[in-house]
């Protein structure tokens, strides 16, 4: 068993209940850097991000025959722009056509999956036509998925279904040729082609998983002691942004959660995933609950309120000079949490009986220390990234500081430290 307060390996333990605060018209409710939630809530899921006159276009599905739209400036603060109708309910692809094939701007064309590969444009958003794709073989059908390999400056596009992984190239988006295909022996839904330092990796499902390919007498082979696995259910996209490539993604398909943008980077027979300077970012204030994080472990700490007479504190380090704070008051019957961080603050006063379903939640780096109030009961759940957890929990009282083990019950792992 590792150390609790240094490293924690523990499950994903998800809670559905609503969401205290009001979301604004346009804004949509995030924490910077690292997520923010459509509202749709159905089956979102991240199909591109892509540049245009500084402005960040991402396109996600809804579940239904539109593709919803968000717009940023700099891809921390984003709000709802137009949808799409798109004639399919499944992911797809969003791309701009600089050959600017058909008028003065670059075109946006949509690739989606109606039996066979199909595309739509548009030079505004606005009169989407049918997109002539022409393929060197009919009967191409399945998931499509489109990146440009930055050393060529051609387009890639791979095709999934249930029989093959399709390999297909373009220099105009239109005229498409194919490579070669493999067997889509692990039931993967769609996978995206990428290149780090002209090396081909195969990306699958967005996050879930990646394969270093080789490309011999003009075909994708899956190279030694390499193989496909498909054990994630997070899904998402790729986009480039100056020779860098980023990944977005979403947990289950429920919750839209972007922009967490990792870079990929060639490491020997690997890609590394790191997080973005975007992180620094501060959230500002926030209510309610966080959900749906991308590779997020919990940890709960199960607080009884018979414990809290007084007023506790619990500070919290992840090991870089940032602190977060929890404080907890109980007196006759009411309660007070406020939580106050580097990334945000909320704050629930009421009585016990009102406490009912309540979350407030602070953003420490890449972790979020949340709060649940409900039926008597203050759960402490601790979000952790793979990358950076927390590495210091105190809890004050009365200016001293005490063991928070005294007033924890039904943790999810047992401390083996002392504090």
């Amino acid at each position: 068993m590792k150390k609790l307060y240094q490293n924690i390996i523990i499950t994903f333990l998800a809670v559905g209940c609503s969401t205290s605060g009001k979301e604004e018209s346009n804004e949509l409710p995030l924490n910077k850097g690292v997520h923010f939630t459509s509202g749709h809530g159905t089956t979102n899921i991240p199909v591109s991000v892509v540049k245009k006159n500084e402005m960040y276009h991402l396109f996600y599905t809804t579940g239904s025959d539109e593709w919803g739209q968000a717009v940023s400036t700099n891809m921390l603060h984003w709000k709802i722009s137009n949808a799409v109708d798109v004639p399919t309910e499944e992911t797809g692809d969003v791309v701009l056509d600089k050959v600017k094939s058909e008028g003065a701007a670059p075109n946006w064309v949509i690739f989606y999956s109606d039996d066979i590969i199909k595309a739509i444009s548009s030079p505004d958003q606005k009169n989407w036509k049918d997109y002539e794709l022409i393929f060197d073989q009919s009967g191409i059908e399945g998931i499509p998925k489109i990146n440009q390999n930055i050393a060529s400056d051609n387009w890639t596009m791979t095709v999934t279904n249930e029989d093959q992984i399709i390999f297909l190239h373009s220099d105009n988006l239109k005229e498409w040729k194919t490579y070669n295909s493999i067997e889509n022996q692990h039931e993967i839904e769609y996978c995206e082609l990428v290149f780090a330092k002209e090396i081909p990796f195969l990306i699958i499902n967005g996050y879930s998983g990646h394969v270093r390919l080789k490309f011999e007498d003009r075909k994708f082979q899956i190279s030694e002691n390499q193989h496909i696995t498909n054990s994630s259910k997070t899904k998402g996209t790729l986009f480039n942004i100056e020779d860098v490539t980023y990944v977005i993604s979403s947990i289950s398909g429920k919750t839209l959660s972007i922009p967490l943008m990792v870079e990929l980077k060639e490491t020997g027979e690997k890609l590394h995933y790191k997080p973005d300077i975007l992180k620094k970012e501060s959230t500002g204030r926030k209510r309610g609950r966080l959900s749906g994080l991308i590779g997020a472990e919990t940890s709960w700490y199960n607080f009884k309120l018979d414990s809290l007479r007084g007023q506790y504190k619990l500070l919290l380090s992840n090991g870089n000079k940032e602190e977060a704070a929890i404080e907890i008051a109980e007196v006759d019957g009411s309660i007070t949490v406020k939580t106050e961080g580097v990334r945000g603050e909320s704050e629930f006063s009421g009585k016990l009986s009102e406490a009912s379903g309540i979350e407030l939640d602070i953003v420490i780096d890449y972790n979020v220390i949340e709060i649940f109030i409900n039926k008597g009961e203050i759960h402490f759940a601790n979000y952790l990234k793979s990358w950076s957890v927390l590495n210091s929990i105190k809890v004050i009282s009365n200016n001293k500081e005490i063991d928070p083990r005294a007033m924890v019950y039904g943790i999810s792992q047992a401390p083996n430290q002392q504090l």
